[in-house]
């Protein structure tokens, strides 16, 4: 027919097209690494987190504890200030009034103060308290810690301390001069007394002069002064 073609006859055969035609997939192409620089160190992104929260945790510990170790300095030294604060400044005169000539100070004389509110749960020791002893720094620690305190009189028979609070306390003098006459009633009572504080009140005292006295120690009282005659 002439009018029309068939398009029968412009194909081309299977075989020669598999023989001219090349199916090309592309192949995978090598990834380009960007070259480190030598003095530079890679790290993943989750070890860079990891590091971040130690470091914020190991800081707020340290705050943490500084803080808690600064607010215990703190109040300790609160507490410290406000005890030192309340204490009560003691002074007085021990005399001596001699039978002839004019009256001066009973040197190295005994004061001992000790609350008047409370006894001791173990009678407390009397070495470094005698009149002929040395001063005794134990002796004076266990005092402190029951709330009371021991010193000297100076070559003027002064003596000046601190008692923690405001308060009654027990004064218990004894002279280093002075001796004791005979004892008596009022003696027998208060050696019973001081036996509540102190072990051996007998030995404590010997066989010296001294007072025992009851006193409202706080700020605005008067000195405390004592006579005895040789």
């Amino acid at each position: 027919m002439q009018g029309g073609t068939n398009s029968s006859e412009f194909r081309i055969p299977n075989s020669e097209l598999e023989g001219s035609l090349e199916l090309r997939v592309p192949s995978p192409q090598p990834s380009r690494l960007t070259p480190v620089p030598s003095d530079k160190i890679l790290f993943p992104r989750r070890m860079l987190y990891v590091e971040a929260v130690l470091y914020l945790t190991v800081a707020a510990t340290a705050f943490g504890l500084g803080y808690l170790t600064g607010h215990r300095s703190f109040s300790a030294a609160s507490k410290e200030d406000a005890e030192l604060q309340m204490r009560v400044p003691v002074e007085g005169k021990v005399l001596l009034i001699p039978q002839t000539g004019t009256k001066h100070g009973d040197a190295g004389a005994i004061v001992i103060v000790l609350p008047a509110a409370k006894l001791p749960d173990k009678r407390l020791p009397i070495a470094g308290l005698r009149p002929g002893d040395s001063p005794g720094d134990a002796t004076s620690a266990v005092l402190a810690e029951f709330g009371g305190a021991a010193t000297r009189t100076d070559a003027d028979g002064r003596f000046a301390f601190f008692v923690p609070v405001a308060g009654y306390y027990r004064i218990l003098i004894i002279s280093r001069q002075a001796t004791r006459g005979i004892d008596n009633l009022d003696a027998v009572r208060d050696i019973e007394a001081i036996g509540k504080y102190f072990d051996a009140p007998t030995d404590l005292m010997q066989r010296c002069g001294y007072r025992w006295l009851t006193k409202d120690l706080r700020l605005g009282t008067g000195p405390v002064e004592v006579e005895f005659t040789e």
